[in-house]
C-alpha cells in the first residue's frame, strides 16, 4: 500500500517545542488523520523535523495535553478521541480571570443553547427524551435544595446539548458544565422566595416540553427567556 505523501518539513535550529507541536497539529490537519490513527515513530519524526527526540517528545506531550493525541506503550502516538479537556482547562482560566465572567458566561450560553435546544427539538431521539424527563423529575425533587438541584441544572443543559445531535455543541456545554453549575447555584440562592424558585423549575420545563413536542421555534424561545432571566437574577446584589 502505498504510504501518504507527509507534509512535515525540517525545521530551523531555532525552533523547538512549540513549533514542533504546530507542525504536527498541521500535519493532522493536512492529512485529515482521525482519531485512532498513528502518527511517524519518534525517530520517523526527528528526521522529517530536524529536531532532536526530547524536542518530539516535547511536541507530542503538548499535544497529549491538549487531548488532541494520546501516546500509547508499543504503539506511539495516534490521533485521539474528541474531548472537552482543553476546553475546560481554557474556560476555567477565563471565568477565573474574567472580570465580568458570570455575565459573560450567560451571554455565551445564550449564543449556543438556544440554537442547541432548537436542534434538539429536530433531532432528539426516544432515549434523549427519557434523559430529560427524568432530569425534570430529579429537579423537582431537588428544589428545596440548591446544591443538588443546580447540579441537575446543569446536566438537563448537557442532555438538551447532546440531544441536539451536533458534538460539538454537546462538548462546548460539557466544557463549562462546572462553570453552569456555580452560576445556577448562586441564582438559586439569590431567589427570595418559593415563587421565583418554581419559576426557574416552571422554565425547565417548558424548555423540554418545547423540545418533545419537536417546536423548535418554541425550544429557541423558551431557551432565550430562561437565559435572559438567569442573567437578571445573576446581577442581583446578595
Amino acid at each position: 500500500m502505498t504510504e501518504p505523501k507527509l507534509t512535515l518539513q525540517r525545521l530551523d535550529n531555532t525552533t523547538l517545542g512549540d513549533k514542533a507541536t504546530a507542525a504536527l497539529l498541521e500535519h493532522i490537519r493536512a492529512q485529515q488523520l482521525k482519531p485512532g490513527s498513528a502518527l511517524p515513530s519518534e525517530a520517523k519524526l526527528t528526521e522529517l523535523l530536524g529536531v532532536s527526540r526530547p524536542v518530539v517528545r516535547e511536541a507530542l506531550r503538548n499535544l497529549r495535553g491538549l487531548g488532541i493525541v494520546e501516546i500509547l506503550n508499543g504503539r506511539g502516538a495516534i490521533v485521539g478521541q474528541l474531548n472537552s479537556t482543553s476546553l475546560e482547562v481554557f474556560f476555567a482560566h477565563a471565568l477565573q480571570t474574567t472580570s465580568n465572567s458570570v455575565i459573560e458566561l450567560m451571554e455565551l450560553r445564550l449564543g449556543l443553547e438556544c440554537e442547541a435546544a432548537a436542534l434538539a427539538a429536530e433531532r432528539h431521539d426516544a432515549e434523549d427524551a427519557t434523559a430529560m424527563q427524568a432530569l425534570l423529575l430529579e429537579m423537582r425533587a431537588a428544589l428545596g435544595d440548591a446544591q443538588r438541584y443546580s447540579q441537575l441544572d446543569a446536566d438537563l443543559h448537557v442532555a438538551i446539548a447532546r440531544a441536539s445531535g451536533n458534538s460539538l455543541y454537546e462538548r462546548m456545554i460539557q466544557s463549562i458544565r462546572v462553570a453552569m453549575q456555580d452560576a445556577s447555584l448562586r441564582g438559586m440562592q439569590l431567589r427570595v422566595n418559593l415563587e421565583e424558585v418554581n419559576a426557574v423549575q416552571r422554565m425547565h420545563e417548558a424548555i423540554v416540553s418545547a423540545v418533545l413536542a419537536r417546536d423548535a421555534d418554541a425550544a429557541f424561545h423558551e431557551m432565550k427567556q430562561h437565559m435572559v432571566m438567569a442573567a437578571r437574577a445573576l446581577e442581583r446584589k446578595p
